[in-house]
């Protein structure tokens, strides 16, 4: 997933809101990052450093020339956005999550949604 566009930085926002996860077939939740496929830890936060793809390790987020923010989980505002970034062709979910160390907010490339980029999630429902 990546932002479309930027439309604000934030300072450490926490609060909660939606994220497509993809899942194993037998329940657990993965991350959505594309070579490193780690299963996410519930009832617990979780910092999406441990869950970066090995090649992104050494970069500290996406360049967009002016448009560049550090990496995070990104987490849908609203529910139905969420719902509508559903991939038919892959086992999804949607979860609620709650969110900390919040920085950027945004749109959702190619889907009129908002967005924001957070540091640390924990899976509440």
């Amino acid at each position: 997933m990546c932002l479309g566009k930027i439309t604000g930085k934030l300072k450490n926002k926490s609060g909660f809101g939606w994220k497509v996860f993809d899942t194993d077939g037998i329940g657990n939740l993965l991350t959505e990052f594309q070579y490193n496929r780690k299963v996410i830890l519930m009832e617990r936060w979780i910092s999406e450093i441990d869950y970066r793809d090995y090649d992104e390790l050494e970069n500290s987020g996406i360049n967009m020339g002016r448009d560049s923010y550090p990496f995070g989980f990104h987490i849908f505002v609203r529910k139905k956005d969420a719902i509508s970034w559903l991939d038919s062709d892959r086992s999804q979910v949607v979860k609620k999550v709650g969110y900390r160390k919040a920085h950027t907010i945004g749109w959702q490339m190619s889907v009129e949604s908002k967005v924001i980029v957070a540091k640390e999630i924990k899976v509440l429902e």
